[in-house]
């Protein structure tokens, strides 16, 4: 019995198996990592928006309410006892959730993280299954497989974040869309339209499919195309329902979706945006104070997203800080082919090369194939994405369209598994070897804790390092260290002494910070020289977020002693 025959007659248990390693790699990986940037925000939110029914809490009108309501799934039978329900901002309650409650931080940070491993498991049964359909059984195996072992999937499925639970209901979304084309049933547009309001309201990118809907429904046949039309609209109408209900039916004007201060900022924006038009103002402050809508914390939050992508912020590219607002038009193909694994970008580029000769109809791989290059170009686009999350919907569309790899026939049929198996085995021993530090993952190009000299921010250093940080300086008998951490939570919260470096400037846990105050960042950023143990974020180390980019240069010509998860670099600058 030849591999091939085995791995089909094997299916399910082979599925199993490989729903197990990502189970695994998740669960082991996540359980020593410390809170990371956001979470702190995010985690607990849940609990609170179904204690208080509060939605205009300082950070939450970031963004929707679903994966707030996730994290909180395993939390919900806990009895907490917090003060966290009388907090105004979601960084307070999240710090008092998570550090200041009955129980311990691991298990409440555990706990918040779950339901986004089960959530990575249900999309890993949707590659597998749309792989299925498309190519048959192996390639439904090989789809898994990439999956599974695929370093930026275990990096973003085991935070308790917003983005993979939008990503995953999306890419559920386009499947059902894809089943609906092809055999016209009601209950397909039903599920797209269920699994678009999900994905929405998970995060508001989310409403990106609708033009890809569009363009995937494109026909010559103008009845057709009529047709599919209406079904979009019927989408478009229950995905709003499942967002409206999502905020309890609220109506309001958007004004009244933000907190005081915030409305203040908006004032201020359309008072300087328009300041030559007196019309224009009045009609902005018409609509923004006085126009009732369902939902209005969404509304505003559709909004606020669609003025960031325009105003932008700094990026990060080889060593060269941008200014807020500009980036380059590679970015994202750089993050791509920087963070993906060498395996899985030669299978890429073979199932490319073979296009016509292993795959399928063109009408099916189209669903794939577009809706990965309008997120590239989308994003490319926007001002303000800068993190490979923010495409993370492109691999598991390209796992499945890679799958087409299990139909290629070649003379020598040994030669022809050699051709896919090898790259496969270096993607999975690539994610083994990056284990526990799926995050700051790069590939054998870049090597290993060499990613900050490529990009920066979540990308490479997620401020979840902490708890490692904590054990090697016990390990070494280190008491006290200077320390410059890219992150929102207090160090001593996991224990670790330190004298504060210049940091991001806008952090929640230096006790002078003091909120939208606009010369905070001035404040603390003195940059002279250190003796002693030193630890400084990667972020920090070349000054992405620092008034003074060249604030740690007196580190250039320092080795690091250690490179704790690829992101905190430790010096002892007494040698």
């Amino acid at each position: 019995m030849n591999l091939s025959n085995f791995l089909v007659r094997n299916e399910k248990k082979v599925f199993l198996a490989l729903i197990l390693a990502l189970v695994l790699a998740s669960a082991l990986g996540m359980y020593n990592k410390s809170v990371a940037w956001d979470e702190r925000c995010y985690i607990g939110l849940g609990l609170y928006l179904f204690k208080t029914g509060n939605f205009q809490i300082d950070g939450f009108i970031y963004h929707a309410p679903l994966s707030y309501y996730l994290n909180s799934l395993f939390l919900a039978p806990l009895k907490i006892k917090t003060d966290a329900w009388g907090k105004n901002n979601c960084w307070d309650i999240g710090n008092s959730m998570v550090f200041h409650s009955n129980y311990s931080h691991k298990a409440i940070v555990f706990l918040s993280r779950i339901p986004f491993v089960l959530i990575a498991v249900l999309l890993g049964f949707f590659v597998f299954r749309w792989a299925k359909e498309l190519y048959g059984s192996l390639a439904g195996l090989l789809s898994l497989a990439l999956y599974s072992f695929s370093p930026s999937i275990i990096a973003n499925s085991t935070v308790a974040m917003t983005d993979f639970a939008s990503v995953a209901f999306m890419f559920i979304a386009l499947y059902y869309f894809w089943k609906y084309i092809r055999h016209q049933k009601n209950i397909y547009v039903i599920s797209t339209g269920v699994f678009v309001g999900l994905s929405s309201l998970s995060k508001v990118s989310g409403l990106y499919i609708f033009p890809v809907l569009f363009v995937l429904s494109l026909s010559k046949d103008a009845k057709l195309l009529l047709k599919r039309m209406a079904k979009i609209i019927v989408i478009g109408i229950i995905a709003f329902f499942i967002i409206f209900s999502g905020y309890g039916f609220s109506v309001g004007t958007a004004a009244s979706a933000y907190p005081e201060h915030y409305n203040s900022r908006v004032h201020s924006i359309i008072d300087e945006k328009f300041k030559d038009s007196e019309s224009a103002r009045n009609a902005l402050y018409f609509l923004y104070e006085r126009i009732k809508l369902p939902a209005p914390t969404y509304m505003a939050m559709v909004g606020d997203v669609a003025f960031s992508s325009v105003e932008g912020r700094n990026g990060y590219l080889f060593g060269e800080i941008s200014e807020p607002g500009a980036k380059w038009w590679y970015y994202f193909i750089v993050v791509f082919f920087a963070k993906s694994t060498l395996g899985f970008l030669s299978l890429l580029i073979l199932s490319l090369a073979c296009f016509r000769k292993c795959g399928k109809k063109l009408a099916d791989e189209m669903f794939l194939i577009v809706p990965s290059i309008f997120i590239f170009v989308v994003f490319s686009l926007n001002r303000f994405s800068f993190d490979l999350r923010h495409i993370l919907i492109a691999y598991p569309l390209m796992f499945v369209f890679v799958g087409r790899l299990a139909n290629l026939r070649i003379k020598n049929k040994k030669l022809g598994c050699a051709i896919v198996a090898l790259p496969l085995l270096l993607h999975i021993s690539s994610s083994l070897l990056a284990f526990p530090n799926y995050s700051s993952y790069f590939n054998e190009i870049i090597g290993q804790g060499n990613g900050y000299r490529v990009l920066l921010g979540p990308d490479v250093d997620t401020g979840s390092e902490l708890i490692s940080l904590k054990k090697y300086m016990d390990a070494n008998g280190i008491k006290n260290i200077y320390f410059s951490y890219h992150g929102s939570v207090d160090p001593k919260e996991y224990g670790i002494s330190y004298a504060y470096l210049p940091s991001t400037h806008f952090q929640f846990w230096v006790p002078e910070y003091r909120p939208y105050k606009k010369d905070y960042g001035d404040v603390f950023e003195d940059c002279s020289r250190k003796r002693g143990w030193v630890a400084v974020s990667v972020t920090s180390l070349k000054g992405r977020f620092l008034n003074n980019h060249d604030c740690f240069g007196w580190l250039e010509n320092e080795q690091p002693v250690a490179k704790i998860g690829n992101s905190i670099f430790v010096y002892n600058t007494l040698k």
